[in-house]
């Protein structure tokens, strides 16, 4: 008699998770669908979300979960409007209790992807209505872009779109070797240049402020570009609203101008007329600059000043040891700092009327992940600003609107990196 192989025990393996589609969703989303990828799933199998392996129905609850095979279900989601800006786990649960987990598979924010034309997609401003515009790759070429929530986004032309005023109607940027603005509104815009010198050879219209009645434009903030025998340098300019609609060159003064090879530009301007940028004396370091109303400046110290507040009485700013900020000193009429902003940042990026200061490439805690802050005063705590879902690198921020509604920037999603708009957690 034959005898009869032993009967060896089968192991059955538990589902696992490998992805999540989309990998972020929005505080306060509901009916969410995502879409998890991975293997091992049934018809009965259950998902939840869950934070250090424990389940966490308050802040992502599961509405429902449909099975579409065994390596893919949707889940449709409620996200609380107060649930932590987080990373989540996502656990799949079969009837026999195994689970598979997804550690750190899907990102709350409240950020939301621009998109993008074609390539890499920055958004550097945007305003309280949530108008946002940058720039884009589109094939080889860089273009400017206008995004709203009822345009999406629109090639506007010229090269990069670097401000916007509250009304909407009118974008500041560059392109063609010209400052640039460009008025209308929805998919409609027309560009000018602005007047420049005639001996400039480019130009660069980066800030606007609006009147705070009309939200209008009434001041841009920029620079020129001179060629000089050895070089080419850049000269500080604002360009005001005349009474007839036009805009009128005014040269600021150059700080450090008694040095060859020192170049100096815009970088921020509020309606007091008050502007914040830079200066590079004689090719060297470059020190922030605060030019006031009078057209008299202040060098602060090394760094740049890309931010200054309504009131003309912060500014945002950054040097060697990281994100800074001024504050005027009212018996004084003077400027006190720098003064070092919470998070480890390398850059302070703006500030909005109520001081509200936004920070970029700040390591998040427990990871060697960077992202972006926002600091309000007394600036002691850095509130960490969610990205799209990528582990490994959060938002980059470039501009906050003048009553701090949204944040513009740029966040990395696959394939590309994409134009991101943040509603402040603040509020």
């Amino acid at each position: 008699m034959v005898p009869t192989a032993p009967q060896l025990a089968r192991t059955v393996s538990g589902p696992s998770v490998t992805a999540t589609t989309p990998p972020y969703g929005r505080q306060g989303q509901t009916g969410e669908q995502v879409t998890i990828t991975g293997s091992g799933f049934t018809a009965d199998s259950k998902v939840s979300w869950a934070r250090v392996g424990v389940a966490d129905s308050t802040d992502v609850a599961v509405r429902e979960t449909r099975f579409v095979s065994s390596t893919q279900l949707v889940a449709t989601i409620d996200i609380a409007p107060d649930a932590d800006l987080a990373f989540y786990d996502v656990m799949v649960e079969n009837p026999d209790r195994k689970k598979g987990i997804g550690t750190e598979m899907f990102e709350v924010t409240t950020a939301i992807s621009l998109g993008s034309l074609g390539g890499n997609t920055n958004a550097n401003a945007v305003n309280d209505n949530g108008d946002a515009v940058g720039y884009t790759v589109v094939g080889t070429e860089q273009r400017a872009f206008y995004w709203s929530g009822a345009t999406a986004m629109v090639d506007i032309g010229g090269t990069e779109a670097l401000g916007i005023d509250q009304a909407g109607t009118t974008i500041v940027g560059r392109g063609s070797a010209r400052a640039l603005t460009w008025t209308g509104s929805g998919t409609s815009w027309t560009s000018a240049p602005l007047p420049m010198d005639p001996a400039a050879i480019d130009g660069r219209a980066t800030a606007v402020a609006s009147d705070p009645v009309t939200g209008q434009a009434t001041i841009i903030g920029g620079s020129e570009s001179v060629s000089l025998k050895h070089a080419t340098l850049l000269r500080p300019r604002l360009w005001k609203r005349t009474p007839i609609g036009g805009w009128q060159k005014v040269d600021l003064l150059m700080p450090n101008a008694d040095l060859s090879g020192t170049s100096s530009w815009v970088a921020a301007v509020n309606a007091n007329g008050q502007a914040t940028g830079a200066v590079r004396p004689g090719g060297g370091a470059a020190q922030a600059v605060v030019w006031e109303a009078s057209g008299q400046y202040k060098v602060l110290g090394e760094g740049g000043a890309p931010g200054i507040n309504g009131a003309g009485t912060i500014i945002a700013s950054f040097n060697n040891s990281g994100a800074v900020y001024y504050t005027r000193n009212a018996i004084g009429d003077q400027w006190t700092g720098p003064l070092p902003l919470p998070g480890g940042c390398s850059n302070g990026m703006g500030v909005d009327d109520a001081g509200n200061i936004i920070a970029r490439r700040c390591p998040s805690p427990g990871s060697s992940r960077l992202t972006s802050v926002i600091v309000a005063p007394p600036y002691t705590t850095a509130i960490y600003l969610s990205g799209l879902g990528d582990v490994t690198e959060g938002g980059t921020v470039y501009g906050i609107s003048r009553g701090g509604t949204y944040i513009a920037g740029t966040a990395p999603t696959k394939p590309t990196r994409v134009g991101a708009r943040w509603r402040n957690p603040l509020f």
